[in-house]
């Protein structure tokens, strides 16, 4: 289930299918008292372009279960989305792309690989593998509450060594727990309480977690072949910006694509917020939903595209 906002105007338009991050998230992407994907659909209907956004699976109106789905299915839920407006009379069907937030930065260039998707727009999207960017969240999370580089290290030493096994095995549900759970044993049982153990391997076994672990993006960016333009905050500690929108542009111009994108912004978060620290305790008391700055930007780049 979910809102399509069309232009006040006669005639076919392009349109654009917002993808959220991380998390069961409803139609606006609403996260502490802000709702981004509102605010995007506004600026774009007003400048000519149809929106399509969606609550994911068992949020909002939409049916399903959101922890029994995998990053496949909800690249197939935002294919569904693309096949919809294809139909719609109102939509210029040769010009229909995708706006991805942090794990919709993941879903949009996989299916833009194997649909006719006529552009990319990545905010705070992953470049880098993901237990490397899982590391470096968990690092920079760390150092803001206060920890040393030494610290970090030590403290980041399982995780990376539980991220490898995960890397190593093809195992899913059930069996990873129980092949987690004989990790754990054999390698931290003097450290860590059982219900320790059992939490953490809870966390680290649902589909989504897992599939963000083993996610290559080099494995499908360089066959991107249409218009990107990727975003990305110095003050986002969820997703890097300065290595991820690197390793972004090598992954898409790897495959011969010569229209990337790419803008560090200072100061914004992973919501793209102007922010003091990055931190998510900000999110919610920070005013601004996102910065006029990204909104110009990206009304701008589209206008370029001509349709």
């Amino acid at each position: 289930s979910g809102t399509l906002s069309l232009p006040n105007k006669e005639g076919n338009h392009p349109a654009v299918i917002l993808i959220s991050g991380s998390g069961p998230q409803d139609r606006n992407s609403y996260i502490m008292g802000h709702k981004p994907f509102l605010l995007l659909a506004h600026e774009l209907t007003q400048q000519g372009i149809a929106v399509l956004r969606f609550d994911e699976r068992g949020v909002g109106r939409s049916e399903g279960d959101f922890r029994k789905a995998s990053l496949d299915d909800f690249i197939e839920d935002v294919r569904s989305g693309f096949k919809y407006l294809k139909n719609r009379d109102e939509i210029d069907t040769e010009n229909i792309g995708l706006l991805g937030h942090s794990l919709g930065g993941i879903l949009a260039p996989q299916l833009a690989t194997t649909e006719d998707v006529a552009f990319l727009v990545l905010l705070a999207a992953p470049g880098v593998n993901g237990n490397r960017l899982m590391l470096k969240q968990r690092a920079d999370f760390l150092e803001l509450r206060g920890m040393t580089a030494t610290q970090i290290e030590k403290s980041n030493e399982m995780y990376s060594a539980t991220y490898d096994y995960i890397l190593s095995t093809d195992a899913v549900g059930k069996e990873l727990e129980a092949e987690l759970m004989e990790f754990y044993k054999d390698n931290y049982a003097d450290v860590m309480m059982e219900k320790e153990v059992l939490a953490l391997v809870e966390q680290l076994t649902t589909n989504e977690l897992l599939g963000l672990i083993r996610n290559r993006p080099s494995s499908y960016l360089s066959m991107v072949k249409c218009p990107v333009l990727a975003i990305g905050g110095t003050r986002d500690f969820q997703v890097s910006s300065s290595e991820n929108l690197e390793a972004l542009k090598l992954g898409l111009e790897n495959g011969g694509n010569t229209q990337v994108e790419v803008h560090e912004f200072e100061g914004l978060n992973h919501l793209l917020q102007e922010s003091d620290t990055g931190d998510i305790s900000e999110y919610g008391v920070i005013e601004q939903t996102m910065s006029p700055e990204v909104l110009e930007l990206i009304k701008g780049w589209l206008e370029d595209l001509k349709f």
